[in-house]
């Protein structure tokens, strides 16, 4: 059962949509495609501004399904290798406001993560709950509806509803090992989703 008086991970996931008629997910073109890190091949990350030497935190979630996270010091303009696999990018951050623009990518250019200028975190419109942990979605804010979709592990997208801005009574439960969707018409909106140890 949920029970706000257990210790928790609160983390707020964003979604900007460049669509005006079609809910979409967020990625650098728009459009329902994103591209989801994969546990073999290299990843890199880096800037497109010399300044942007500042320590970076990546979080997502391992070929075993657990929670990741790696911290570092962004190079500006040098590409940076990552020695840590991921199957899932849950957000990219950095302990400074970025002049440039960040992205984490693959060896085939693919772009798993994003933070545009000044920006100082990724906006994916997409979550994946750790193995170990049961997730609540609490509330979304913003300014334009916003569909939720959801599936369990590596099963095709269902959707679990439209809403506008909303906190709810009684949060959504989203199991362990479920990818979450924000689709938002154009717009800026947030998901609140806490994560529970049970």
């Amino acid at each position: 059962m949920f029970d706000l008086r257990k210790e928790a991970v609160i983390d707020y996931h964003s979604a900007i949509a460049r669509g005006l008629h079609q809910h979409e997910v967020v990625n650098v073109s728009g459009g329902l495609d994103f591209n989801y890190a994969y546990p073999s091949g290299k990843m890199f990350i880096m800037s497109d501004n010399e300044q942007d030497i500042m320590e970076t935190t990546i979080k997502g979630i391992d070929a075993s399904g657990m929670e990741n996270e790696v911290t570092f010091d962004l190079q500006g303009q040098t590409a940076i290798m990552l020695n840590d696999a991921f199957v899932r990018i849950n957000s990219v951050e950095t302990d400074f406001q970025n002049i440039g623009h960040i992205r984490l990518f693959g060896e085939s250019e693919e772009v798993f993560a994003d933070i545009k200028p000044s920006y100082g975190r990724s906006e994916n419109g997409v979550y994946t709950i750790p193995m170990d942990a049961t997730g609540y979605l609490s509330n979304i804010d913003g300014n334009t509806q916003t569909e939720i979709w959801t599936r369990e592990m590596d099963e095709g997208f269902k959707r679990l509803g439209v809403f506008g801005s909303h906190k709810f009574l009684i949060p959504i439960r989203l199991s362990p090992g479920m990818d979450i969707q924000m689709r938002v018409e154009e717009g800026f909106n947030f998901s609140q989703i806490i994560l529970v140890q049970e």
